[in-house]
């Protein structure tokens, strides 16, 4: 990673070969016009007289000179000093932090048609991504309870050779190709190497006022776009319910370390059968202006995973979704 510090030295080389450079001309020029003037047989004296009285004058001249920019110099390394001892601590508290971390599985369960968010991720405005406090800054996530939704409800696309994974709005099988080529436009053409899997059919959210909507896809046949939800309000919620708890302690904040937990229940059993802790570490450390970024739109995490969609893949495990038509 490139630091401020970094940046400091390279501007003071630069400077140092573009001093030496301007000396080595300035000299050049003075043997000229000596030579020039100087009687024969005594260029080489006067050379000699001249290049240490033109060395002087040019570096006291340039001392003078460069007197601010030296004081500029040393309060820029002052100021990236601190802003590495600001850092190393942040990273303590980090490193603290993420021996809590990771997952607690205690029970898993199979055909799960739909599942209900006790809670979701709060929508957040553009500037929320620069407030130390933000709570969607463990995987940089600000988006509207739709879209949330919709990272549960997709299908999923799993390659047996590579770790990576996509989302898809649509079935993205080979019995789907006419839905595929009315949607999108073109059929999805998986390979040998990929496998697709259902996504929830249903999300149970709850809202403010202790209600419940269920989110889902219109059936493919019914379908007019990709994007489109039908929602509508609902008596019992399903069994299965995930919990979205940002941790949000001011003291850590401060070193710019969020962290975020999930918890999955049994709701009719009123029983956690897993949980999963996540922690982030701000890099830019409140100084996104000076690389014209988000502040948190780089950071160090542990688990290692940076992307909303883990949460959907730590679910996935626990209250797997049921496969087939």
């Amino acid at each position: 990673m490139l630091t401020p510090q970094d940046i400091f030295q390279f501007i003071a080389y630069a400077t140092i070969a573009a001093a030496l450079a301007g000396l080595l001309i300035l000299l050049v020029i003075i043997w000229t016009v000596v030579s020039i003037f100087s009687r024969r047989g005594k260029r080489l004296r006067n050379n000699l007289i001249a290049t240490p009285l033109a060395l002087l004058a040019a570096f006291t001249w340039a001392y003078i000179a460069s007197s601010d920019d030296r004081a500029r110099q040393r309060e820029m390394q002052a100021k990236a000093e601190a802003r590495q001892k600001e850092y190393l601590a942040s990273k303590a508290i980090f490193e603290e932090r993420c021996k809590s971390a990771g997952e607690k599985i205690y029970q898993t369960v199979e055909n799960v048609e739909g599942i209900t968010f006790l809670t979701v991720p709060k929508e957040s405005p553009q500037g929320a991504r620069n407030d130390p406090m933000w709570e969607g800054a463990v995987f940089s996530w600000g988006e509207a309870e739709e879209e949330y939704v919709k990272k549960f409800l997709y299908w999923e696309i799993i390659y047996d050779d590579n770790p990576m994974r996509l989302l898809q709005s649509v079935d993205p099988r080979p019995s789907a190709r006419e839905t595929q080529i009315r949607l999108w436009g073109h059929p999805t053409n998986m390979t040998e190497y990929q496998r697709a899997y259902r996504g929830y059919r249903y999300i149970d959210v709850k809202q403010k006022d202790k209600r419940f909507l269920r989110y889902r896809f219109p059936d493919d046949k019914d379908r007019k776009d990709i994007d489109t939800l039908l929602v509508q309000p609902i008596e019992r919620p399903s069994r299965y319910a995930l919990e979205y708890k940002p941790i949000v302690d001011p003291e850590d904040r401060k070193h710019w370390v969020a962290g975020l937990t999930v918890n999955i229940y049994d709701l009719q059993t009123n029983t956690l059968m897993a949980t999963k802790t996540w922690y982030a570490l701000n890099l830019i450390q409140g100084h996104g202006r000076a690389y014209q970024t988000d502040e948190w739109s780089k950071v160090e995490a542990c688990p290692n995973e940076k992307s909303i969609e883990y949460i959907r893949r730590f679910a996935n495990r626990i209250i797997q979704p049921k496969q087939g038509d």
